[in-house]
């Protein structure tokens, strides 16, 4: 029987909400609660209040009339220091394992003359310099930190939408990309989602900059994966852009493969309609005919990225991104042959990518072993995370499936774009655990991953089909509790679709583990 959970209440400190062995109500003094001071505890704030005065059908808006602003003041010392703290610190590291100048670059320059900009970069620097990524459903920023950053970001919209504000589209593009940034920091993915649905109606209505439009259709794969009915979310207009060149440069590489993982994604929603007796929105045949036209592209773009991992293999400074690159294509192509299965067993076949997946993920750790991994906070691109999630999820070959387990913390970022590595960690640990049957402790872990390399990966038993586990979902919010030792011990609801191999599937409700 599940344990009875820590209560939480909707307002109040983040002590009193998470930490409090007994339910208290939080007295909100500010900057401190007076029940967390006579309980012994440190208050550790307030989660920042709602953000943003205009939605973005206000914000896109010609005709609305715009209210005055007052002058932009000179910048104050706290904000030069946020500025140098973004240059030095943010920008570095928010491409993730993807070598690009957009970040240090292009919204450098667009920050020194641009007020909306300015004050989205102090907001994406109090974010990430004061935030604590630990066991919550979101980053946690203490409050006065917390209460800067929205100040700042609610003076970018109100920049945005001013009559004096930015005349040019790629800096109204560049500032919703920004705003995005912002909210995947905060954890809000429904805002995220909603800056990018109308960021790409404004990109196919205007010509932009490449390095805009080419953010943008890399941010138009998240979605799929964290909101539920978007097979009609709006469709970049690179999407549509014709088949894949027989040769191209590195950078371009990134802009071919990404409409090649949109549709991946979006066909994996349009077949599970039909594996799971969903409503159709495509018939069986178009859908069919459709995963075998992406499959064709797929090996197009692969035939033309072959000669580049030859030409960059022996350059350290990109050879993350040649194996991150080809990492997200084997995502794609066990995607498409798996799309249409009912049986969780489909995935058995798809072993030799599996290991190529893993292998890569440890070539990628070897690569970074000199970078500071105390600054990878957050990054605005998807990362190994989710791929090392698939290859624990979908892979039942114990041993490398827990490899893949134990990259995560030394190859990840906290958080790459909506993934949080300690929630997908958590929910790919409890899957392994309910489809064999064993505890994952420390100590196994370490020695499942030590071993992989010694043994074969199926000498031991895969998981029976009625133990597969098809689909996973989280429930309600993480609870927090304090061990004896002081430590934060975290656990979220999970509810688990276990798959048969007729079809058939049992929801099972389980706790998930957060350490």
């Amino acid at each position: 029987m599940p344990r009875k959970g820590v209560s939480k209440a909707r307002t109040g400190c983040l002590t009193c909400k998470y930490v409090m062995a007994r339910k208290v109500k939080c007295d909100e003094g500010r900057p401190g609660c007076m029940r967390c001071q006579s309980a012994g505890k440190k208050c550790q704030g307030y989660q920042p209040p709602p953000v943003g005065y205009f939605t973005w059908d206000e914000l896109l808006s010609t005709t609305r009339p715009r209210p005055a602003l007052a002058a932009v003041p000179e910048a104050s010392s706290l904000e030069l220091r946020g500025m140098s703290f973004y240059r030095h610190v943010v920008a570095p590291s928010v491409g993730g394992p993807v070598k690009s100048t957009f970040w240090t670059k292009t919204v450098a320059e667009v920050l020194h003359r641009e007020p909306a900009a300015r004050h989205a970069i102090q907001a994406i620097s109090a974010l990430y310099e004061h935030s604590s990524l630990g066991l919550s459903d979101g980053p946690t920023v203490p409050y006065e930190d917390g209460r800067r950053a929205v100040t700042h970001y609610n003076a970018a919209i109100r920049h945005l939408v001013s009559p004096a504000g930015p005349s040019s589209k790629d800096t109204v593009m560049l500032v919703c990309i920004l705003f995005i940034y912002i909210e995947f920091m905060r954890g809000d993915n429904e805002s995220a989602t909603t800056h990018i649905r109308h960021g790409i109606t404004l990109l196919n209505s205007c010509a932009v900059r490449d390095d805009i439009a080419r953010a943008f259709l890399h941010l138009s794969i998240f979605p799929y994966f964290f909101s539920d009915g978007v097979t009609d979310f709006p469709l970049p207009r690179e999407v549509l852009c014709g088949p894949c060149p027989a040769s191209f440069d590195l950078s371009d590489a990134h802009v071919w493969l990404d409409p090649l993982l949109l549709r991946t994604v979006r066909l994996t929603r349009m077949a599970n309609q039909h594996r799971y007796g969903m409503p159709e929105l495509q018939s069986l045949e178009k859908v069919v005919q459709a995963i075998s036209a992406l499959d064709a592209d797929l090996d197009a773009w692969w035939s033309a990225f072959v000669p580049l991992q030859h030409q960059w293999r022996e350059d350290d400074q990109h050879r993350t991104t040649l194996l991150l690159l080809e990492a997200r294509w084997l995502h794609a192509k066990m995607r498409v042959a798996t799309q249409l299965d009912v049986s969780e067993a489909v995935w058995d076949f798809q072993l030799d990518r599996f290991r190529r997946v893993v292998d890569i993920a440890r070539q990628a750790r070897a690569a970074e072993k000199l970078r500071d991994w105390a600054s990878r906070k957050f990054a605005f691109v998807m990362g190994f995370c989710p791929l090392l999630f698939w290859v624990a999820h979908k892979c039942r070959f114990l041993r490398l499936r827990v490899s893949a387990l134990a990259l995560f913390e030394t190859l990840c970022w906290a958080r790459e774009a909506a993934w949080d590595r300690a929630m997908l960690h958590g929910l790919a640990k409890t899957i392994i655990e309910v489809e064999h049957g064993i505890e994952l402790t420390p100590d196994k872990v370490r020695e499942l991953s030590a071993d992989v390399g010694r043994h074969n990966d199926d000498d031991l038993a895969l998981p029976a089909d009625g133990r597969r586990v098809g689909l996973a979902f989280m429930r309600g919010d993480v609870e927090l509790s304090t061990a004896q030792d002081g430590r934060l011990i975290g656990r979220r609801k999970v509810c688990l679709y276990l798959h048969s191999a007729t079809g058939a599937v049992e929801p099972r409700e389980c706790w998930m583990e957060l350490g």
